[in-house]
């Protein structure tokens, strides 16, 4: 008998690598908001110093936020269609492109 933690490892690697996008998304969503409702009582600074600014200076602050900016998700309607959009996606992919040249597009 496999425990709980061996069945998600294995369910995990054996999904796409857009299918793997979704669930880091969904992870990470559900991660922000729990640390902005506790740390900042509701408020987003959590999710102001994670995304991609329009003002250099601030990016120059925050290099970490041109990669996390593409991870965040500001309601749930949004996180919801942009994952349901990439699990069209991932139906497709797999037939027409390998895993590297699906995360590249």
């Amino acid at each position: 008998m496999t425990s709980l933690y061996q069945d998600i490892k294995d369910k995990l690697t054996r999904l796409h690598v857009l299918e793997q996008i979704i669930v880091i998304n969904s992870f990470v969503f559900v991660i922000v908001g729990i640390l902005s409702f506790l740390i900042t009582n509701g408020h987003f600074y959590i999710f102001e110093c994670l995304s991609l600014s329009n003002d250099i200076l601030e990016s120059i602050l925050y290099p970490w936020s041109i990669l996390t900016y593409g991870f965040l998700h500001h309601s749930f309607s949004h996180l919801f269609f942009n994952m349901l959009c990439l699990y069209f996606l991932t139906q497709t992919f797999p037939t027409l492109f390998n895993a590297w040249m699906s995360l590249k597009i």
